[in-house]
């Protein structure tokens, strides 16, 4: 091979030889950037390292993303419709802490040991359902007035606000109300003189009502007429109930008319129908009564839509019974429950040991009225007129009763959620055997979000401090 040939095979192999000449701008920005490092094997393995802490990272916070948030936050004050016995129900442990703010004094120091009696362990599930107000509430105003035949502009009442608003249209004997909160709730209400006029004309008195003037029918003193009632004017129980489906299924209410309960006497009459949902009572109404010449005397009614938000675990009626500690799972039940309650006791029944001493015999007294003459005797006479202070002496432990909880319903409560919102939500009817239930939530810790909780202990007086005399004067 001669050098020609050579050169030849050179320059057909140079790769760079089509490549085009590159701007003269580039080539200088080239030369002024800083060289980029070659990752060294010390630089990838904190960066391999560092992409596994992230990842472990993510793995260990995840969990907690994936924590459900609270439904609904409760309101502060529990729910105004929970079932509370007419003595304490808040079994604190007689060793709590007495809470910095007590308001309350009570006569008797009492707490209660709540025991499970053979209820079921076993858990499930149960719907959460939203309670919305829907429509507009000045139309509704409008709405209810045409129906009950009256007149009106409806106005947004003085006291309304941005929280809590209403409306309403008022007359000479009427008014018709729409509080735009909660569950949107509506009323009519008809006062009219039905106790009739003056029997005789009354008289009229000067401006200091002292001197009698001339008998006059228009004067504000006179002797009212005995009003007698119509009762053939008070509509049946069939009358009540086809006025109430015309009334409320206007205004747009869908009651489950079979589940009606009807009152009638003499001086009027009262028809009230719950709200159904998934074939079940809940803890609202609607209910129209009528005076005794038969005229529509009040009406009350809702303006809501009922929206599932899901369906969430439970606990067993025996965990439940723990929860009756704490006024914070304590539900609203419809009002049926509580009607049943009094048909079957005849009255709501107290426990006898809640009572903090027995009655005492007459041959027990001790004193008191003799029974030979019907006069206080000697005894009592004498303990009155004796000087000696009466000592107080207050309770320094509670007295302990134990409720047994024997049976559990399913039953759907109310809750009412901190801007004033109803909720529906799983429950259970817990019966005791001291003849009353409690309502309580079962849902699981978490779904709901619990205001802080609160502790409410008797208060006990403290001794009086007597103040320090100096002897010298």
């Amino acid at each position: 091979m001669d050098e020609q040939e050579l050169r030849n095979r050179i320059s057909q192999a140079d790769s760079a030889k089509e490549f085009p000449t590159l701007n003269e701008g580039v080539v200088a920005a080239a030369a002024l950037g800083k060289a980029k490092a070659t990752p060294s094997f010390k630089v990838a393995r904190w960066s391999l390292g560092g992409a596994i802490a992230a990842v472990l990272a993510v793995g260990v916070a995840l969990p907690q993303f994936q924590q459900p948030q609270p439904l609904f936050e409760l309101a502060g004050g529990g729910n105004s419709s929970a079932t509370v016995p007419w003595s304490s129900s808040t079994a604190e442990s007689a060793d709590a802490p007495m809470a910095e703010d007590a308001s309350m004094i009570w006569p008797g120091w009492v707490e209660y040991t709540y025991i499970a009696d053979g209820l079921s362990n076993e858990g499930g599930s149960g719907e959460i359902f939203e309670v919305r107000k829907v429509g507009d509430p000045m139309d509704l105003v409008a709405k209810i007035a045409q129906k009950f035949g009256v007149s009106g502009k409806p106005a947004k009442d003085e006291w309304s606000s941005d929280e809590y608003p209403s409306y309403s249209i008022t007359g000479d004997d009427y008014s018709v109300n729409v509080w735009w909160y909660g569950t949107g709730g509506w009323n009519f209400n008809r006062w009219s003189n039905q106790w009739g006029g003056c029997a005789e004309p009354g008289i009229a008195r000067d401006s200091e009502g002292a001197a009698e003037l001339e008998r006059s029918a228009d004067a504000s003193d006179c002797a009212m007429e005995e009003f007698a009632p119509t009762p053939e004017l008070v509509p049946s129980e069939q009358q009540m109930l086809e006025v109430a489906r015309d009334t409320f299924g206007s205004l747009g209410m869908s009651l489950d008319y079979s589940q009606a309960r009807t009152w009638r006497d003499d001086w009027g009459g009262l028809i009230s129908i719950p709200l159904m949902h998934d074939g079940e009572t809940i803890p609202l109404e609607a209910n129209m009564g009528w005076d005794s010449r038969g005229e529509i005397s009040y009406a009350s009614g809702v303006s809501v839509e009922i929206i599932s938000r899901g369906s969430f675990d439970t606990i067993s009626p025996a965990a439940a019974v723990d929860r009756l500690a704490d006024w914070r799972w304590f539900g609203g039940a419809p009002s049926r429950y509580y009607e049943e309650l009094y048909a079957d006791t005849g009255s709501i029944a107290r426990s006898e040991a809640a009572v903090s001493s027995p009655a005492i015999e007459p041959e027990d007294a001790g004193g008191g009225m003799d029974s030979s003459e019907g006069q206080a005797s000697d005894a009592v006479v004498d303990d009155v007129k004796s000087e000696d202070p009466i000592e107080y002496i207050e309770p320094t432990e509670p007295e302990i009763i134990d409720i047994r909880v024997t049976r559990a319903e399913v039953a759907t409560l109310s809750l009412y959620d901190s801007a004033g919102n109803m909720w529906l939500v799983p429950g259970y009817l817990l019966y005791n055997d001291q003849g009353w239930f409690d309502a309580i939530v079962s849902v699981v810790e978490g779904v709901i979000a619990l205001p802080e909780p609160q502790e409410i202990m008797p208060m006990v007086d403290e001794p009086a401090i007597e103040p320090e005399i100096d002897p010298a004067g």
